[in-house]
């Protein structure tokens, strides 16, 4: 079976789509190991970090430490100090009975650039994940566009993701794997948090323009409703309590930072319904945001953009994109139709259930061994 080489950029905190990979794949019995370009870290504290949404096992797989080499400031890419240590380190291994059959870079032009001069150093297959951010970027930057074509294997989340990179690089076959997680994690709990407010409107996602919260803010001025109120997670460089009170939202916006896992699930399992209000910015559509999937694992309305990948992950609730007007009306007809709504809860579960579950993982380990 294959025995994957994972390499990302960052060990601060894995990325939620790296994490579900991973876990899918100890799910699978893969033996795989991992490798950070970039800080300092330890296997306990990821582990403990993301306790709260994701069920890992007691004994997590060697991760490759890097955490004594940090990049050259100023430095662009990774140092070949960095990638000196993670070969060295692979070859040792090696030697006491765990050899990779193929090399795979997760987000990021860096980790691409790091993972194919590891493939290339160890004469190993690449495997890339494409995310919709870079597929766009590879019509631009010739040296991702020569990733992308070098690679021997593609990993993309949606058909959407891969219809944009096939407008750049026409030859391009990718795997689409759509996001997948635990949905034994992410699930409806019996026991809900108290709050003394209504219908709690859920949005969760990064504080950048793209994301569309403007489009929410102004579709709940509109609505004019009591008890209605917005519950944001995440960061960003976009001053949204600035914006809320702006539009006189101040008292019915709640912003939650970057949530931890734990405060995660139980906003998931007590908002209203989930809205994601994307908006395309110089002709760019999101590809297939991971938040819309975990809020459909625990059984919520999901009110999305009709753009991109999102049209691909919800088929009920969505509206056009940057149109607040029409977003108010189908947040109004949602609060009303609560039968309506529970029959539309009931059927996302099931979606989530049946195309986003850890089994999903088992599409990644075909590409693998299709090239390893």
């Amino acid at each position: 079976m294959t025995r994957p080489l994972y390499v990302m950029e960052t060990a601060k905190g894995f990325h939620p789509m790296v994490v579900n990979e991973l876990l899918g794949l100890t799910r699978l019995g893969v033996d795989f190991r991992t490798a950070a370009l970039y800080g300092n870290y330890s296997q306990r504290e990821e582990i403990q970090r993301f306790r709260g949404g994701y069920r890992f096992p007691d004994r997590w797989p060697l991760i490759l430490g890097t955490g004594s080499v940090k990049p050259t400031k100023g430095a662009k890419g990774p140092s070949s100090t960095v990638i000196d240590q993670i070969v060295d380190q692979v070859r040792k291994g090696s030697g006491s009975g765990w050899e990779p059959t193929i090399v795979h870079g997760h987000f990021g032009r860096d980790t691409a650039l790091a993972a194919r001069e590891i493939a290339k150093r160890l004469r190993l297959p690449l495997s890339l994940s494409v995310h919709t951010e870079d597929a766009y970027a590879s019509g631009n930057d010739q040296v991702l566009a020569d990733l992308f074509s070098s690679a021997d294997c593609l990993i993309v989340g949606s058909k959407h993701t891969r219809n944009v990179l096939r407008s750049t690089l026409k030859e391009a076959k990718a795997t689409m794997v759509r996001p997948f997680l635990d949905v034994t994690a992410f699930r409806p709990m019996e026991r809900r948090l108290k709050t003394d407010t209504g219908f709690n409107l859920l949005m969760v996602g990064r504080l950048i323009r793209g994301k569309g919260h403007k489009v929410l803010f102004r579709a709940v001025r509109d609505l004019d409703r009591n008890g209605v109120h917005i519950w944001v997670v995440g960061d960003g460089p976009e001053d949204l309590k600035a914006m809320a009170g702006q539009l006189g939202l101040r008292r019915l916006v709640t912003f939650f930072g970057r949530a931890t896992r734990f405060e995660l699930l139980s906003l998931y399992n007590t908002c209203g319904a989930y809205v994601h209000p994307s908006i395309a910015e110089n002709g760019k559509e999101e590809g297939n945001p991971l938040s819309m999937v975990e809020a459909m694992s625990f059984g919520k309305s999901v009110l999305a953009s009709d753009m991109g990948g999102l049209t691909e992950i919800v088929r009920d609730g969505r509206f056009t994109p940057g149109d607040h007007e029409e977003l108010a009306a189908l947040i109004d007809r949602t609060i009303d139709g609560s039968v309506a709504r529970e029959a539309l809860e009931m059927r996302n579960r099931r979606r989530a259930t049946r195309h986003h579950s850890l089994r999903s993982a088992l599409k990644v380990v075909k590409a693998f061994d299709r090239v390893g």
